[in-house]
């Protein structure tokens, strides 16, 4: 006999599934995808989140954690599990992402909330928050920075990346979805205004850069594959013409361009960071009692 626990199981996992074949659409059709999807997502970009979350496990072993803007909650759930914190609360503005994380990383050490970034509701401290690509996305800088400051404990540890531009400040940079983005060295003066910082992290991607060679490599690539051609057919009717090139080659894992997270010593020319070398910066930052 069939329970309704069974039917809502069933419920749930109808809708992961259509949210998983969403966000490869995307991938295959638009060329583009601002949320990750464990799985449903370019190696290359799944390669970018989960270093970063490698990271925070260094940090997180018995801690109380908030993740801001958790997205499907793959990370929370490395860093409930993995990460062996205390307890996790994830949260993000989605009904969506959050439903999808509750249902496929369900935890009894994690809490799925939808919330707000720059508006944050709780009414507890945590030992450690993190939010990775968050900030560049929102209007109000300061405020989020505060709130971060408001949910932290007195000596709480704040772990926060964002893309490294190459000018001090761009607004309505390139990606659509940001609103924001700042040079290597004004980010750091921003953040220090909120926090100590003790550590400085680049995660520069390692093919510096994609260079016309690279492409053209690309677009001669003879790949005719059936993903490729079934790539193509979909892009053909639904934007009205098929790309040289599919994002998804079946070679892509040997021609990817990875990056890799180093604590920074000066090894980068501040100067060339944004521009010769692109990729994020990572800060882990300290709430002191000032």
């Amino acid at each position: 006999m069939i329970t309704i626990e069974d039917m809502n199981k069933l419920s749930e996992e109808n809708f992961c599934l259509k949210f998983e074949l969403n966000a490869l659409a995307d991938l295959f059709i638009r060329n583009e995808s601002e949320r990750m999807v464990s799985g449903f997502s370019l190696e290359v970009v799944e390669h970018d989140h989960l270093e970063r979350y490698k990271l925070v496990l260094e940090y997180s072993n018995n801690k109380s954690v908030l993740e801001v803007a958790c997205g499907t909650g793959y990370g929370s759930y490395l860093i409930a599990t993995k990460g062996s914190a205390q307890h996790v609360f994830a949260c993000d503005i989605s009904e969506q992402a959050i439903r999808y994380a509750s249902h496929r990383f369900k935890n009894e050490k994690i809490n799925f909330l939808v919330q707000n970034a720059e508006k944050l509701i709780f009414d507890r401290e945590f030992d450690l928050v993190i939010s990775f690509e968050t900030i560049e996305h929102l209007t109000d800088y300061d405020g989020f920075l505060q709130n971060i400051r408001r949910c932290l404990k007195i000596n709480g540890l704040f772990i926060i990346s964002t893309p490294i531009a190459d000018k001090d400040i761009i607004d309505n940079p390139s990606n659509p979805y940001h609103t924001r983005e700042w040079g290597f060295k004004y980010f750091q003066e921003m953040i220090s205004k909120f926090f100590l910082i003790e550590k400085i992290y680049t995660q520069i991607y390692q093919n510096e850069l994609i260079n016309d060679e690279i492409l053209k490599s690309f677009k001669e690539s003879n790949d005719r594959s059936v993903k490729t051609r079934i790539v193509r057919k979909l892009r053909k009717l639904i934007n009205g013409k098929a790309y040289e090139f599919p994002v998804l080659l079946t070679d892509w894992k040997a021609r990817q361009n990875y990056s890799k997270i180093e604590e920074f010593h000066n090894q980068f020319a501040v100067s060339d960071l944004g521009k010769k070398y692109t990729g994020y910066q990572i800060l882990v930052c300290r709430k002191n009692e000032k």
